[in-house]
């Protein structure tokens, strides 16, 4: 995704719209069930492509070595 992105100089906004868009079954459900949290919790949104991976994809397990 990130090659993608860059190929085509998308935005932040840009690139977690058509992240957003790709995503299909349970991952599409998953994802609009962690917007309606944030939206709950009166957090920012997710606004980047980045966040979006690493805060919502990656294990905890995992965010402690990156």
């Amino acid at each position: 995704m990130n090659h993608y992105f860059n190929w085509y100089n998308m935005s932040d906004e840009r690139q977690i719209r058509f992240a957003k868009m790709k995503l299909v079954g349970q991952v599409r459900q998953y994802w609009a069930n962690i917007e309606k949290l944030v939206t709950l919790r009166r957090q920012e949104p997710i606004q980047t492509w980045d966040k979006m991976l690493k805060e919502k994809y990656i294990h905890v397990s995992y965010k402690q070595f990156t």
